[in-house]
């Protein structure tokens, strides 16, 4: 017996093409996410027991 598996696309993602999936829009928030996190304005939780404490924190 063979089992085949279909894939189904996600709605949320848009697939436009193999070589460019990222808009100039979403490049733009990732540029200032990377820079708000650098200048640490942000909350960077690397696990799951900061995430935790940062929750427990709110």
């Amino acid at each position: 017996m063979r089992w085949t598996f279909r894939r189904e696309e996600s709605p949320v993602v848009k697939k436009v093409d193999d070589a460019e999936v990222i808009t100039p829009a979403m490049r733009r928030h990732i540029n200032k996410a990377r820079k708000e996190s650098k200048q640490g304005e942000t909350k960077v939780c690397r696990n799951k027991v900061e995430m935790q404490k940062y929750f427990d924190s709110l």
